[in-house]
């Protein structure tokens, strides 16, 4: 299939059928203490946000 827009032209072919993924290469999980340490600094991230854009009771 050959796609022209304006000056750019983009090739694309199949070449037979992706194989599945292997049941072991998935990515490990991180640790639990780890996803909750990244929630809380998230959060935090968030709240400074808020914060810096809240508008002091003037926008209604």
């Amino acid at each position: 299939m050959t796609v022209h827009v304006g000056e750019l032209a983009s090739q694309v072919e199949v070449q037979g059928v992706a194989r599945p993924p292997e049941p072991g290469a998935a990515a490990a999980r991180p640790k639990a203490w780890d996803e909750q340490q990244r929630h809380r600094e998230l959060c935090e991230e968030l709240a400074a946000l808020r914060a810096r854009t809240a508008g002091g009771g003037f926008d209604g």
